[in-house]
């Protein structure tokens, strides 16, 4: 990832369809993730290829996964973005 951002609950709702899409993707992160469970050296962007999402999907899925009160930071090389 190209910089650092701060990510906070997304307030908004969700239809019905979109809220299953972002259920598939939340399901393909964790699969990943748990596949590289003993480490694996590869940058943002393979990693978003290989769980088939673009940046923008991906920081969605953070977001609406995040209850209220909760942050993540995102540690990226050029600085800070809220």
């Amino acid at each position: 990832m190209p910089r650092t951002i701060i990510l906070k609950p997304l307030e908004e709702s969700y239809h019905d369809e979109e809220s299953k899409l972002v259920k598939e993707n939340s399901d393909k992160i964790k699969q990943v993730l748990d596949s590289m469970k003993y480490g694996e050296n590869i940058s943002f962007e393979d990693f978003l290829k290989k769980v088939g999402l673009t940046e923008e999907s991906y920081l969605l899925v953070s977001c609406l996964s995040l209850h209220k009160l909760e942050y993540i930071m995102l540690h990226v090389t050029s600085g800070v973005v809220e």
